[in-house]
């Protein structure tokens, strides 16, 4: 009855492998008992159960270093998946579903910085077209301002200032050449008269 009473306790306290020590002792006595053979059944189920949880527990520790390494590298997508894999084995942990959250956050972020970026495009192509249009039609002041509008939308761009030089260099090779006929006109005219 002692070994018994002990092998319940150790039973009840999941401690299976010293339950099941005792419970054998108990039937060298009494081997005859059926309580002692059925609790060594449950003490073995124990002993199975807490192997696959340990196994279970070493699998979703490695799932969350392959998701978190994931993460670091910015593979959101991949790290989403591999969160979602350590929430299948176990769903009442916190850890993987705020780092899910997380991710459905920045990808939400990432899809609103390139719809932005994409818009901004647009709106920078449009003004280039204007300015090249402009600058085709020779109306190089209202062609400077476009580029200029060009380039607040996109400030890395080098294409509205290469467009910009390129139109003071025309605008002060035409005054040159103005300045030149202006010249040549004044003593032509000075010429003629004498």
């Amino acid at each position: 009855n002692n070994l018994i009473a002990i092998a319940d306790a150790q039973l009840l306290e999941k401690s299976f492998s010293e339950s099941i020590i005792n419970y054998k002792k108990a039937l060298k006595i009494k081997p005859n008992e059926s309580h002692p053979t059925d609790q060594i059944k449950v003490a073995e189920q124990g002993i199975k159960e807490q192997i696959a949880s340990s196994e279970n527990d070493r699998n979703y520790e490695n799932i969350l270093k392959t998701a978190d390494n994931q993460l670091k590298n910015l593979e959101y997508q991949l790290a989403k998946a591999t969160y979602q894999q350590a929430l299948n084995l176990k769903s009442d942990e916190k850890y993987p579903s705020d780092k899910i959250t997380y991710i459905e956050d920045k990808l939400k972020e990432i899809a609103d910085v390139k719809r932005k970026m994409e818009e901004s495009n647009k709106v920078y192509q449009a003004e280039i077209l204007k300015a090249d249009g402009l600058f085709n039609e020779a109306k190089f002041e209202e062609a400077i301002t476009s580029y200029q509008s060009a380039k607040k939308i996109k400030e890395n761009e080098s294409y509205p200032d290469q467009k910009i030089n390129e139109i003071k260099s025309k605008i002060n090779s035409i005054n040159n050449n103005d300045e030149i006929n202006n010249y040549y006109l004044k003593n032509c005219t000075n010429i003629i008269y004498y």
